[in-house]
């Protein structure tokens, strides 16, 4: 069997590799680099959405035909996903008299399900060439966000980062999303990313994340920065020792920001009861009778007095959808990450422990991510030896 150390090299094999789509990739890292960019309120298309449902939409047309089964088994189970969103809230769309949040959840939806379907279709033409410029792309975005952190600090809400997003969670989903992905890609692909390129997109992204006082974000931030030395510890000791010795010598460590003091020490204080409410998990428990079909992800003034949504991707996947639709999505989930080497799963660890705090499902970097895995999962299944073959794994 193929190992990941031989690295994603080739598109999968039941498609035909073609001389390289050198345009359609540079459109591609520019739409990449252009998700950061938050133009509207939070709830509405971004110009990269449009640019993004535009360019894949097109490559889903034309290339999801010749999806090889791995990919297209995971289609499958996307389509019903979206099915089960789609139908729940078409039911409390019209019980609740035509309220268009139901209608907004269910766009939000289909249109992930675009960026899903259509950059593995992408990926048919050239699957390591389309890994290689994604992750480019994110490290270039990283690097972005760092710069424009440094020269113009007071885009925030007052206290927090907020950058070119509409909050500061967002920045920090963001950059944990993007990080990963450049990691991750770097995994696999062989020749892997230059180096410095990706040190400076991982540190670019630590330090965005660090100014956005996200809590879980830098968290998991840290968590995914030692993935990569897990079966490696003097390679965990030459990392820790730099980076405990600039914490001693900081002019403004953690302890001595003001800030993160507060945020540190409502997090000491919070009891359990208190967390529930103020991510909104306590309408599970509330409201038991939405556990088997769901709620619906709209009009959430009927559960919180300010019409907040539920902050936890899970947990809200549980309640809007029900038993049905989280089994449906687990099984969506499964059948991206199943036969994945422990190394690769340990990727995606950090952001999915992220959304148990948050709800990103409706954020590109999420589904673009969740694309890359998919393609990778692809190409290794597709370099397996069939079970009859004589082939030296």
């Amino acid at each position: 069997m193929a190992s990941v150390s031989s690295g994603v090299s080739a598109a999968p094999a039941s498609t035909t590799k073609t001389s390289g789509p050198g345009g359609a990739l540079a459109v591609w890292f520019l739409i990449v680099l252009g998700v950061p960019v938050y133009v509207f309120r939070s709830g509405l298309p971004q110009p990269a959405d449009l640019a993004l449902v535009l360019f894949l939409g097109i490559a889903a047309l034309r290339f999801a035909s010749k999806l090889e089964p791995t990919s297209a088994a995971m289609a499958r189970r996307l389509y019903l996903y979206v099915g089960v969103v789609g139908a729940v809230n078409a039911f409390w769309f019209l019980t609740t008299g035509f309220d268009r949040s139901f209608a907004f959840s269910a766009a939000f939806a289909v249109f992930n399900s675009i960026v899903f379907i259509g950059f593995l279709s992408f990926s048919a033409l050239d699957a390591e060439r389309v890994l290689r410029t994604t992750a480019l792309a994110a490290a270039a975005g990283l690097l972005f966000q760092a710069v424009l952190a440094i020269v113009r600090p007071d885009l925030n809400n007052g206290t927090r980062l907020v950058l070119l997003f509409n909050n500061p969670n967002q920045l920090a989903y963001y950059c944990l999303g993007a990080a990963t992905v450049v990691l991750l890609v770097n995994a696999v692909v062989k020749p892997k990313l230059n180096r410095w390129i990706v040190v400076g997109a991982v540190a670019a992204g630590g330090f965005v994340t660090y100014l956005t006082y996200s809590r879980s974000a830098l968290g998991g931030y840290v968590m995914l920065c030692c993935v990569p030395f897990i079966r490696r510890p003097r390679l965990v000791l030459m990392a820790a020792l730099p980076i405990a010795l600039a914490g001693f010598l900081a002019d403004n460590p953690m302890s001595d920001d003001p800030l993160w003091q507060r945020r540190i020490e409502e997090a000491e204080s919070q009891q359990l009861g208190d967390y529930m409410e103020d991510r909104g998990v306590d309408r599970l428990v509330n409201n038991p009778q939405y556990l088997l079909f769901g709620s619906g992800e709209g009009a959430h003034d009927r559960f919180n007095p300010f019409g907040l949504e539920l902050h936890s991707s899970f947990a809200g996947i549980l309640f809007y959808y029900g038993a049905v639709g989280l089994a449906v999505f687990a099984s969506f989930m499964f059948s991206l990450v199943r036969g994945f080497p422990v190394s690769l799963v340990a990727y995606l660890a950090p952001t999915l422990i992220y959304s148990f705090f948050h709800n990103g499902m409706r954020f590109r970097i999420f589904w673009l991510l969740l694309a890359v895995v998919a393609v990778i999962q692809a190409c290794l299944t597709d370099q397996r030896p069939e079970p009859n073959s004589t082939e030296d794994s």
